[in-house]
């Protein structure tokens, strides 16, 4: 909401593995688990940012550039959502 010319640019790390249904999209919240729930985080987030590699020319990004060598910009983030 706070940069609305970035929603088309905008997706969730998981969004992009098919084997996934949508509802599995988030990337479990570690804080306050245990190593193993800190370790499944960690796997999800890698297996997640490989699958964005794979995905690159989808995400409008254009060059001529072999994809090795093209520069993109990523940032990350989290919601910190509660839930009771």
């Amino acid at each position: 909401m706070l940069y609305p010319q970035a929603a088309e640019k905008t997706f969730l790390l998981r969004e992009f593995d098919e084997t996934l249904d949508s509802y599995e999209n988030d990337i479990s919240d570690p804080i306050g688990g245990s190593y193993e729930v800190y370790m499944a985080c960690r796997d999800q987030s890698s297996k997640a940012s490989r699958r964005c590699e794979v995905h690159r020319p989808n995400l409008g990004l254009q060059s001529d550039r072999p994809a090795s060598l093209v520069k993109t910009k990523v940032a990350l983030g989290a919601d910190h959502g509660v839930s009771n």
